[in-house]
C-alpha cells in the first residue's frame, strides 16, 4: 500500500523524530533541486578561506590591482524572488 503512496505519506506513517531526519537528509543530498544546505556551507568555507589568502598577499603587497578586498553579499529568498508565489507553481 505505501509502496505506491507519496513522500509526505511515507513520512507521515514514519515516527516523527525519524521523519524530521528523512526529511532533513533528504534536503541535503537531493539532487538539482536540493543540497542547498551542503553548497551554503562550502560556499561560507571557501569565502573565508578567500578572505585569508587576500590577507597573506596583502601582507607581501602581492595582490593583483582590482582584488585589494573581497566584498560578500548575503541576500534572503524573499529579496532574491520578486514573486515568490508565482516561483513556486
Amino acid at each position: 500500500r505505501l509502496k505506491e503512496s507519496s513522500y509526505y505519506t511515507h513520512l507521515r506513517h514514519l515516527h516523527p523524530k525519524y521523519a524530521v531526519l528523512l526529511s532533513t537528509i533528504h534536503m541535503m543530498t537531493q539532487g538539482v533541486s536540493g543540497g542547498d544546505i551542503l553548497r551554503m556551507a562550502n560556499n561560507i568555507i571557501k569565502l573565508r578561506q578567500m578572505t585569508v589568502l587576500l590577507q597573506q598577499m596583502n601582507a607581501l603587497h602581492h595582490i593583483p590591482a582590482g582584488m585589494e578586498k573581497i566584498q560578500v553579499l548575503t541576500l534572503s529568498m524573499d529579496d532574491f524572488i520578486v514573486h515568490p508565489e508565482e516561483n513556486a507553481k
